[in-house]
């Protein structure tokens, strides 16, 4: 018998019921049409709720993806690695540094947010080189340091030392091999030339340009030096081209190669640009601390400074002051990031928080502010609007160990090695370079 044709009514009844089945039939825990979730991923229980680096984090809920290229996770906006995924249960790895806050999963562009994740930092410290003081080449702890002040790293690990009070350049390798990179070591002066007959008068802060170029704040001799990577010494600003500085102190380069200088006896911050022309960024010329425009702004003692990975700010550790300061290059107006007028050894929120001569700076790439808080002798750290104390427990003192269980005596500089896995740090009274690793 032959079959009926159908008209078009019934096609397009029997086309909606089929729509209709296999939407139900596709309709799970997930909701999905197509491939689309129609629902925002679901956050129940995140086990454990703390932890280090590499911890196993196990994350319930629904609407995740079902596997693991369909689930992005993140701690305190911080990815972690997922092992495993299903729609109800995702096993992930704590990123690195990732401090505390929120998790969060995102599932085809939708996120959901659960329980806040509290970051448990481990930090390890060593002595790197050096050991009492003197003015030795040699390996690790067999050299010998004068109260080191600036450092700086390059790409392949190497470190290079403001010997300040040897009144020499020092380079230690990634061997941890010490040598004499400027200077004579038999007493300061001030002489360009090659690196065995050059001389320095308390180098202190140091800044390596992308072109292999060091330069040195040579303090007495009020001068900028630069040390070439065939180690010719030179004078790129000071008294011998018509310039007048006071005891410069720390040196940062920006990514456009203006270059940013603490001038503590003058109560400024200046910057010279490509030219080598030299203008004030930020200070009135008055010792103080008050926060404002660039030309009534003051400081007490700007030692150092590191610039922000914008290239935007600047921050500056004011010694006397007792407060981690920041810049807007573009205007230079000076605000006042943690700390006060007073002394103290306070964890906490920005405004609580005390600091007890800050010394060195240093700021990673996520923008975490990392200092040495001299008059505490720890190092420590500002991160999500709050000052943490990473290492060092407000004794003076020379012990390796973790956190609170290590000890400094006055912490100068800092340095973040290229992978920001390690921070190198001069022990100024202990005369060592230490390394501490933040995980």
């Amino acid at each position: 018998m032959l079959r009926e044709k159908k008209t078009v009514r019934e096609w397009l009844l029997i086309s909606c019921v089929a729509l209709l089945v296999n939407l139900t039939a596709c309709s799970d825990s997930n909701t999905i049409v197509g491939s689309i979730y129609t629902e925002h991923p679901h956050l129940i229980s995140i086990e454990p709720d703390s932890g280090v680096f590499n911890t196993r984090v196990i994350i319930t809920g629904d609407y995740f993806g079902g596997g693991k290229s369909t689930n992005t996770v993140h701690f305190n906006g911080h990815e972690a690695q997922l092992v495993s995924a299903s729609k109800e249960r995702l096993e992930v790895l704590v990123p690195k540094n990732a401090g505390s806050g929120p998790v969060s999963v995102t599932v085809n562009g939708k996120t959901g947010e659960g329980s806040q994740f509290t970051y448990i930092y481990t930090i390890t410290v060593e002595t790197w080189a050096g050991g009492v003081m003197g003015n030795r080449n040699g390996d690790g702890e067999s050299a010998r340091f004068n109260r080191p002040w600036g450092i700086a790293t390059d790409p392949s690990g190497a470190l290079y030392i403001g010997d300040s009070e040897n009144a020499l350049i020092r380079k230690i390798d990634r061997d941890r091999h010490v040598t004499t990179w400027a200077g004579r070591g038999w007493g300061s002066g001030y002489k360009d030339g090659s690196a065995d007959e050059a001389l320095f008068s308390k180098p202190m802060g140091l800044a390596l340009a992308p072109s292999g170029m060091l330069y040195v704040a040579d303090a007495h001799n009020l001068a900028i030096r630069s040390v070439s990577y065939d180690r010719d010494v030179g004078t790129y600003s000071g008294i011998a081209n018509g310039i007048s500085w006071k005891a410069p102190s720390d040196i940062a380069i920006g990514p456009d190669k203006t270059m940013y200088v603490t001038d503590p006896y003058n109560f400024q911050v200046k910057k010279i640009d490509r030219w080598g022309n030299v203008s004030i960024l930020a200070g009135s010329g008055r010792p103080g601390d008050n926060d404002g425009p660039a030309e009534s702004a003051t400081f007490t003692a700007p030692l150092s400074l590191a610039l922000h990975p914008d290239g935007k700010r600047l921050y500056v550790a004011d010694y006397y002051s007792h407060r981690i300061r920041q810049i807007d290059i573009e205007t230079g107006s000076v605000s006042t990031l943690a700390g006060n007028r007073e002394p103290g050894f306070r964890d906490g929120d920005l405004e609580m928080a005390r600091l007890n001569r800050p010394t060195g700076i240093e700021v990673d790439a996520d923008g975490t502010i990392l200092f040495s808080d001299s008059g505490n002798h720890a190092i420590r750290m500002i991160r999500d609007e709050e000052v943490v104390t990473l290492a060092g427990n407000g004794m003076p003192g020379h012990a390796d160990g973790i956190g609170d269980k290590a000890r400094f005596n006055k912490p100068y500089h800092l340095a973040l090695s290229y992978s920001e896995t390690f921070l190198y740090i001069t022990d100024w009274e202990n005369h060592l370079v230490r390394r501490m690793r933040i995980e």
